[in-house]
């Protein structure tokens, strides 16, 4: 930007946004970025979030940082293993220190985002000014790019701040830069700094690396000053140092998948949508299956706005801004992924351009100040509203079902979440039956339209399960399991085939599930094992897995009584008493205790004497008959007393074991 507009004076409003003095010039906006981020800040750990800091336990230890930058980006997922991953240990560092400072809370990560697009949007405006711009166009340029309505995903999704931190170290590299070119003095500091800031950016997102592009566009369309070739290096060495050392610790992974042409192309007309047209605001979508024959004018369009780039703009260096900002388009467009997060990069070249080239229309100043400010609070207004859909998973993956009816993915993804909200504790009947059904309903339209991919066959599989659908849930686990061995996958079938009673099946099933190690970890598999082989008289065994789910969790009803059940089965009822009574003590409301009489009632109608073994180690433990010390709450021995006359109805037997079972 060669040409400095020259603001006009004037009274009030007008003359200081015209002409605002530095402070202003850099607060202003950052004051825009952070009140269009306030919806958002109560929101949760939604989507990639839960990958990278929820369930990846190296980000909850501060001693990790150094060990990060030996570490790929996905390393705590099983995302690494597939068909990408990526090299960015800025983030993963920022997410540690984070969650050392303010605890693994997603307030705390939401407000580090926010922070960081203010001092972006302040920055860029400060940055367009000492391009030569003027002080009023810097001051439109930072707060249209800080209301700007495709900046939401940015902000509000923690793992946007990938484009977040690079954005900001690229614009410190410029800054450092034009520092230099006006005054070489302190040149080995500046330097220093310049060096360090394009390492910060190149470690923050592959992004990062055009930073050097950046720079030498810069100074070939500025005029020449001292210092040029050194200002390139010191940018170009440190992102070829990180890009080796980052093919080094990926061992060559990174990104590759073979991206079909219509994918490319697909990606590049919605990132020329979401640039071009904000408004309405949608939430960016992944791999959208478009197959219109239009598609190729994608290219056509892309080649058009740059030309008319060319046609509008005068002198080399808005022409070589204009020409950058559509090249940042093209790293989405090779990866075949279209989503509003990939034109942040290009906003900030494209937004100062533009406005630098409207703020040189015939316009009056008031004119040309309402069209900023009118295009401010309609910016701010609308990344407000769309702040709101990232405060829960839901809704998230509602709007982007919505907005891509065809995604079968994201289709998947919704499927899980209300999958996961039907398993939720303390969910009346019929709110679970409801979740569940719109997750299997959400399933279908997924495997409508991928019928190859396994996971939403395991997933189908599961709720099903939960619906008592036996039958359905082992055929879709079996469709699965046809076309990928996976442990979870097993699990499911095991627990199918369990209550079809097909035991000796389930037995090999769950032992398969049981085979990696993060299945060896899982106290579900071992209760559940433990139960098969007590149905299937290895007592002893029972025994043994039923130990190994209570040490992965202590507390973990179903294991405690079921394992004392086994004891009482294989003739050691000192044992089982003791075992009867541990359980008993965590459990306050006596849900576990009836759901165990079940069991004992089970094994007395199959097996009189065992079960009267059960019956009596239970019963002396809950503090029954009257007269006995037991280990139950008043509460639930209450509850106990209650259910033991429809019990005794079932197996007469146990009437005459509990004795009197009136309140005391």
């Amino acid at each position: 930007m060669a040409t400095k507009v020259s603001p006009e004076r004037g009274a009030g409003w007008t003359s200081l946004l015209l002409s605002p003095a530095p402070a202003l010039q850099f607060l202003l906006p950052a004051v825009v970025a952070i009140l269009t981020s306030l919806p958002a800040l109560p929101g949760e750990f939604v989507w990639d979030d839960k990958s990278l800091i929820v369930r990846d336990d190296f980000v909850h230890h501060a001693a990790n940082i150094p060990a990060a930058f030996l570490r790929s980006f996905w390393a705590g997922t099983a995302v690494a293993n597939l068909s990408y991953d990526y090299y960015r240990p800025l983030t993963t560092i920022s997410y540690i220190l984070t969650n050392a400072f303010a605890g693994p809370h997603a307030l705390a990560h939401h407000e580090v985002n926010t922070i960081v697009y203010a001092l972006t949007a302040g920055l860029l405006a400060r940055v367009v000014c000492n391009l030569g711009a003027g002080s009023g166009v810097g001051l439109a340029a930072g707060v249209v790019f800080a209301a700007w309505p495709t900046h939401v995903e940015n902000v509000s999704f923690i793992s946007g701040r990938t484009d977040l931190l690079a954005g900001l170290f690229m614009l410190l590299a410029v800054t450092l830069s034009l520092r230099h070119r006006r005054d070489p003095s302190r040149e080995w500091l500046v330097l220093t700094g310049l060096c360090l800031v394009t390492a910060l950016a190149a470690l923050s997102k592959e992004i990062g690396y055009l930073t050097p592009v950046g720079i030498a566009l810069m100074e070939w369309t500025a005029p020449p000053r001292r210092g040029r070739w050194a200002r390139i290096l010191v940018t170009g060495l440190p992102v070829a140092a990180v890009a080796g050392v980052g093919f080094w610790v990926l061992r060559g992974r990174g990104w590759h998948e073979s991206v079909p042409p219509l994918e490319m192309l697909t990606a590049l007309v919605l990132d020329i949508r979401y640039l071009v047209v904000p408004w309405p605001n949608y939430i960016g979508t992944l791999r959208v299956g478009m197959t219109s024959p239009a598609l190729p004018l994608a290219v056509l369009a892309w080649l058009a706005l740059v030309g008319l780039g060319f046609r509008v703009l005068r002198g080399p260096g808005p022409r070589a801004a204009w020409t950058l900002g559509w090249m940042l388009l093209l790293p989405s467009c090779l990866l075949g992924v279209g989503t509003m997060r990939f034109v942040y990069m290009s906003s900030m070249v494209l937004i100062p351009v533009v406005t630098w080239r409207l703020s040189a229309a015939p316009w009056p100043g008031a004119v040309r100040a309402g069209i900023v400010a009118g295009a401010t609070l309609a910016g701010a207004a609308q990344s407000a509203i769309s702040s709101t859909l990232w405060l829960t998973e839901r809704s998230v993956f509602e709007e982007v079902v919505r907005c891509s009816p065809l995604d079968g993915f994201r289709r998947d993804e919704l499927a899980e979440v209300y999958q996961g909200l039907g398993l939720a504790r303390a969910v009346p009947d019929s709110t679970r039956t409801r979740w569940l059904e719109l997750s299997a309903e959400q399933t279908r339209f997924a495997l409508a339209q991928m019928p190859n991919r396994p996971r939403p066959w395991f997933a189908l599989a599961r709720t099903s399960l939960e619906l008592g659908s036996d039958l359905l849930a082992l055929d879709c686990a079996q469709r699965g399991l046809g076309m990928v061995e996976d442990a979870g996958g097993r699990f499911t079938q095991a627990r199918a085939l369990t209550n079809l009673g097909l035991y000796g099946q389930a037995d090999t099933a769950v032992v398969l599930s049981l085979a990696p190690r993060e299945g060896k970890q899982d106290a579900e598999r071992w209760a559940l094992m433990g139960w098969i082989r007590f149905k299937r008289g290895a007592y002893s065994e029972s025994i043994e897995a039923l130990r190994r789910a209570l040490i992965l969790s202590p507390r973990h009803p179903v294991a405690a009584y079921n394992r004392a059940l086994a004891f009482a089965c294989a003739g050691r009822p000192d044992s089982a008493g003791a075992q009867y009574r541990t359980a008993m003590r965590h459990d306050a409301d006596g849900s576990g205790a009836v759901a165990a009489l079940s069991d004992i009632i089970e094994v007395g109608v199959e097996s009189p004497p065992q079960g009267e073994a059960c019956a009596r180690a239970f019963l002396s433990a809950a503090g029954l008959p009257r007269g006995t010390e037991g280990a139950l709450a008043p509460s639930a021995l209450s509850r106990l007393r209650g259910v033991l006359p429809r019990a005794a109805a079932a197996w007469p037997p146990l009437g005459r074991l509990a004795g009197t079972t009136e309140p005391r």
